[in-house]
């Protein structure tokens, strides 16, 4: 410990209570700075005048008093066991390792809390990952308890080889792992386990490594996608409906269909769509994308957009105000099952393309064209919203099939 922290009971006497009392709660101090904890349960509220709470405090309190103050000591003590257990103090760390009542060393209460957590930010989909990680490591471990101590690398390796015993891809069981990863450090970080136990390091360590997928992401060549864009579905169908929201993302800088379907008219300013993209939408720095509007993505929102134009009506209108965070993602993941199963029908049973499509093959098509056209990889990261041009990389088909057969026959 850097700096002692001290442990109190104290009668917060900063707020009197409607019937004259003031509550009792564990103060803490550290370097001056002072943090004020509740000790309430659910079955039991502390809450005194400051006469009843100076006779509970006396070493020669009796009967219920007496009670009151052993209850109160030791919370103290737990409070000091909890301090004494950090590796690092902090008074947020504290706070989640005290409403835990210091049982905060269990890996499954840790994914739990973390998924509440989630689900309260409306990150559903997050959620969503670690709820399917937790089941997973649950059907795997067999026991009710997990401690962190027993996460260590040999664990973790042979949790990978039970994955991949059970046929899971590369993909998938990086994304397990990322998520223990990310529940270990928020321990770390709260106190629960001790930084020098870190299972997770480089391929120089001896601690487990974490696999890196190599997929190569297929973007769909001009011609693909020209006669996709000929194509002329029936007029009015959900064929016509889902293969323009295809369109619409790859002429929107590949806006995916979470960020298409949240589009208000709002958005629109003149021939441009401004957006911030929902998956990045709570990080404290956010530079709205701005697309570029071209007469094909505007013929899209004049034949399916929501009527009357109001700047709070969504464009298309599958979201509707007051929906809960769970309900939107619903509706999301149902309008893209559709356009998925439509466009593969299109591209597919209809003009014979003989390629893997998808929503998000409008994406890497948008990043993959404009770099075979020559724009550079900057300029690509910023349509596209991403953070690093490492990510809008992994994006990027190196070379379609045309520039594959042009180089092997300069090898003649």
């Amino acid at each position: 410990m850097d700096a002692k922290v001290t442990t109190g009971i104290i009668l917060d006497t900063r707020r009197k209570k409607e019937d004259g009392t003031y509550p009792v709660k564990l103060r803490l101090t550290q370097k001056g700075k002072r943090k004020y904890f509740s000790i309430d349960s659910k079955t039991l509220s502390y809450s005194f005048t400051k006469r009843e709470f100076e006779t509970i405090m006396k070493p020669d309190s009796r009967g219920k008093n007496k009670d009151y103050r052993l209850s109160f000591n030791n919370i103290e003590k737990t409070a000091a066991k909890i301090i004494e257990n950090m590796p690092v103090f902090t008074f947020d760390g504290f706070k989640k390792a005290f409403q835990n009542k210091g049982n905060n060393k269990d890996v499954f209460s840790f994914f739990t809390t973390y998924i509440e957590d989630l689900k309260k930010e409306g990150r559903i989909n997050y959620a969503s990952t670690y709820e399917t990680t937790l089941k997973t490591l649950k059907n795997y471990h067999k026991k009710k308890e997990f401690l962190f101590n027993d996460l260590t690398a040999k664990y973790l390796k042979n949790f990978e080889l039970y994955l991949k015993a059970d046929s899971k891809s590369v993909t998938t069981i990086a994304i397990h792992m990322r998520n223990i990863r990310r529940i270990y450090n928020l321990a770390i970080k709260q106190g629960a386990v001790k930084l020098e136990l870190y299972p997770f390091g480089d391929r120089d360590s001896e601690k487990y490594q974490i696999p890196e997928s190599q997929n190569i992401k297929k973007a769909l060549s001009k011609d693909h996608i020209r006669k996709i864009m000929r194509y002329k579905p029936l007029e009015g169908t959900p064929e016509h409906f889902y293969r323009d929201l295809w369109v619409f993302s790859y002429l929107c800088n590949g806006m995916n269909m979470a960020d298409i379907l949240r589009l208000k008219y709002s958005n629109i300013d003149n021939d441009n769509i401004l957006f911030i993209r929902h998956k990045t939408s709570r990080k404290r720095k956010n530079k709205p994308i701005q697309v570029s509007m071209l007469p094909q993505a505007k013929k899209i929102i004049e034949r399916w957009g929501t009527k009357p134009v109001f700047s709070s009506n969504y464009i298309f209108s599958i979201l509707t105000d007051g929906l809960t965070p769970e309900q939107e993602v619903k509706k999301i993941k149902q309008e893209t099952k559709q356009a998925n199963k439509y466009i593969k029908r299109i591209a597919n049973d209809k003009l014979n393309l003989g390629v893997k499509i998808s929503t998000y093959t409008a994406r890497h098509s948008f990043a993959s064209i404009l770099k075979l056209s020559g724009e550079n990889v900057s300029f690509i990261s910023e349509a596209m919203g991403h953070s690093d041009l490492k990510t809008t990389e992994n994006y990027l088909s190196s070379f379609d099939d045309k520039q594959r057969k042009k180089a092997a026959k300069k090898l003649l």
